[in-house]
């Protein structure tokens, strides 16, 4: 994974924090696989294949997620 992903500082997770009542994990989920793909297919220049090799995916598996996540891949 390109340094610039694997760069990103990670979030203190810890069981003694508190759940949010109205939390939603799936929409939570999907908010970070939208971002991560957007900056895979970003960093390879809007190239999907490349861009799933990145994520370790498939090719159909990031085809699958820029459907249903809406992600714009115009670059």
């Amino acid at each position: 994974m390109p340094d610039s992903i694997l760069s990103i500082e990670k979030p203190v997770l810890s069981l003694e924090n508190e759940l949010v009542e109205d939390f939603d994990l799936e929409a939570t989920i999907d908010i970070i696989k939208k971002f991560y793909i957007l900056k895979a297919l970003k960093d390879c220049n809007g190239n999907q294949t490349k861009a799933a090799e990145v994520l370790k995916i498939s090719a159909r598996s990031i085809r699958y997620y820029i459907k249903k996540l809406d992600i714009d891949t115009a670059f």
